[in-house]
């Protein structure tokens, strides 16, 4: 195994990052986006199995993720992805063997949190000591609607600080998680690291660039932005009915996950370096762009 180290990156290699996702992702976009999708798909369809289906959708997360990084590299390498990309990682018996205890720690982790989070209280009942309002006989109960039937009962949707200080220990536990599975998928199954090594390298990986991480999620977040108006714009330039705006904004999931996996392999080969891919993104943002 080389000997790996992590390049700390300033803030604005979080839109350089972007930017080579985009460009990857548009030498092949139709390929990368069925080949990409077909994890959450997989991830779904287990999940429908009662009782061991989510957890078993959660131990094969790690092994998706290296699946989906897998397309985007081969179509980066100048070859066409298959479904082979996704099984690639999976033919080593270590790297697989790693990869399941990577999905282990992340299912036991996401399972406790689910857990924990279901045991307290989510600050929407009413103060003890107050009473209903006049004409209320009890929560449970629902007004009749004027053709007869009863209106449904709509969702406490306020923001209490019950529900505000949930919000913040769920995202205590969640994003230092998310930083530990960021990289390690990739670890493990290109650089043949152990499974808790990789875990700890990549949270330090994602630590010392959390600047760049940060502006690379707000960039993706401006691009849903900007991609969720333009098409409104359509719509309503077009006068589109209910049912053909849903069949526009139905790929947009699709595309946004397929810019996000192109555009983490540029982070993971600016950020992690194996003597391989030296400064490449500072590389690809000197060079000239190829005529059409």
């Amino acid at each position: 195994m080389a000997e790996l180290s992590i390049r700390t990156r300033n803030a604005a290699a979080g839109l350089a990052w972007v930017r080579a996702g985009m460009r990857l992702f548009a030498r092949r976009p139709l390929v990368i986006v069925v080949l990409v999708a077909l994890g959450p798909m997989l991830i779904w369809s287990l999940g429908l199995v009662p009782i061991v289906g989510t957890p078993f959708a959660l131990i094969l997360v790690p092994a998706i993720s290296i699946g989906m990084l897998s397309v985007c590299r081969t179509v980066d390498e100048g070859a066409m992805p298959g479904l082979a990309s996704y099984t690639a990682a999976l033919r080593d018996p270590v790297a697989r063997l790693r990869l399941l205890k990577i999905g282990v720690y992340y299912a036991l982790v996401v399972g406790a949190l689910v857990t924990a989070m279901s045991f307290l209280p989510d600050g929407s009942s009413a103060p003890s000591g107050t009473s209903p309002p006049p004409g209320a006989s009890g929560p449970a109960e629902t007004s009749p609607a004027p053709s007869g039937g009863p209106v449904p009962e709509v969702p406490d949707l306020a923001l209490t600080p019950t529900r505000l200080v949930l919000f913040l220990a769920s995202l205590v536990i969640w994003v230092p998680l998310q930083m530990t599975v960021w990289f390690a998928p990739a670890l493990v199954a290109w650089h043949q690291m152990p499974a808790r090594k990789a875990l700890f390298f990549s949270f330090f990986a994602c630590w010392r660039n959390r600047a760049p991480m940060l502006v690379y999620l707000l960039a993706l977040l401006g691009l849903v932005f900007l991609a969720v108006i333009a098409l409104a714009a359509l719509i309503g330039a077009l006068n589109a009915k209910e049912t053909f705006a849903q069949y526009l904004l139905a790929p947009l999931p699709l595309l946004l996950l397929a810019i996000t996996q192109t555009s983490t392999l540029a982070m993971y080969r600016d950020v992690v370096d194996d003597g391989s891919n030296l400064r490449r993104i500072a590389a690809d943002e000197q060079e000239p762009s190829a005529p059409a």
